[in-house]
């Protein structure tokens, strides 16, 4: 199966962009591997920044050791992998912000596929969605009515990762985002029209991902906006 994908990293209209995003994809042995995932670092504390860029480069980490058995790890043995990673960032972050008197942390949303599996962990309110005809939100958003996060990696208690093991199929969307870009605009995002435009072009779904942007921010979206898309072929 061949996957088409293609991403958006935008500050918006904030100082900074906290968002941190990775999508890497190996073909081994005639086994695919992919790893996507999105970062947002929790605006109002410290080095949001840091703490979402640290969070991917670890994800990347981990999605380098599974690939470098060469599917000799078994589902579980996959799942276990990126958990400890996870708590492992979680540690380390709380650490460091006690050590430097700051709180820092991010959301993490991230899919990983191996050969015809895939995997779904995510901890705050960033978002995974999938569908074939639509997109569907897979994920529950971590956060109070009020917005303040009750899951993160990095503050808090330790997060207890959602998690999703599942088939990959043919000619399905495949989207990871931050809250940016998808809040003020999910229900288009969702809708029959948007998915339709998911072709397998990575040059069109690139400019898809753009124009969304542009409908969140004309809509009054001023966080950063990030977003993976990626859309499997019709193949064998």
């Amino acid at each position: 199966m061949e996957y088409f994908c293609n991403f958006i990293w935008e500050k918006g209209f904030r100082e900074k962009n906290e968002d941190s995003l990775c999508v890497r994809q190996i073909t081994q042995n005639k086994k695919t591997y992919l790893l996507a995932v999105v970062c947002d670092g929790i605006g109002g504390l410290s080095q949001g920044e840091n703490a979402s860029s640290y969070v991917v480069s670890s994800m990347l980490s981990a999605f380098q050791k599974m690939v470098k058995r060469n599917g000799k790890l078994s589902s579980r043995e996959i799942r276990n992998l990126f958990y400890r990673q996870i708590y492992g960032c979680h540690r380390e972050l709380v650490e460091y912000g006690r050590k430097e008197g700051i709180e820092l942390g991010t959301t993490l949303s991230m899919f990983v596929i191996a050969g015809k599996q895939g995997y779904m962990f995510h901890v705050g309110d960033s978002a995974f969605f999938s569908g074939r005809r639509r997109l569907k939100k897979r994920t529950v958003s971590h956060h109070l009515s009020t917005g303040a996060l009750t899951q993160a990696v990095g503050i808090g208690k330790t997060p207890k990762p959602q998690l999703s093991i599942f088939r990959i199929h043919k000619k399905y969307v495949y989207l990871l985002a931050s809250d940016g870009f998808y809040r003020r605009y999910e229900e288009g995002i969702c809708s029959k029209e948007w998915i339709a435009k998911v072709v397998c072009d990575e040059k069109k779904i690139g400019e898809l991902l753009i124009n969304t942007k542009e409908r969140v921010q004309e809509l009054g979206e001023g966080d950063n906006i990030s977003a993976i898309c990626i859309r499997t072929d019709g193949g064998r």
